[in-house]
């Protein structure tokens, strides 16, 4: 999965945070409609993604079957240019 490409989910999709609290992994949702970029992606199971300022981890396959890839051109404009 290339660095900097980004995508746009489709179903709301579980990420884990990198942040532990007591030992454990603390899950984010990330909801339909919001926009990922991919920030390493170092193995073929796990990418690290970065969603809000914060950066988590996803599984590949989350990622090909949930989000579409989202052209940089589309995901820059403006919410309401989008609507024209």
């Amino acid at each position: 999965m290339p660095i900097g490409k980004r995508f746009k989910l489709e179903i709301s999709t579980l990420a884990a945070s990198e942040v532990h609290r007591n030992g454990k992994l603390v899950l984010v949702t990330i909801p339909a409609g919001d926009i990922i970029t991919v920030a390493d992606s170092s193995g073929e199971k796990m990418v690290t993604v970065l969603w809000k300022g914060r950066t988590l981890a996803m599984f590949v396959a989350d990622l090909e079957r949930r989000a579409t890839e989202v052209s940089p051109k589309t995901a820059d404009r403006p919410q309401r240019e989008k609507l024209l």
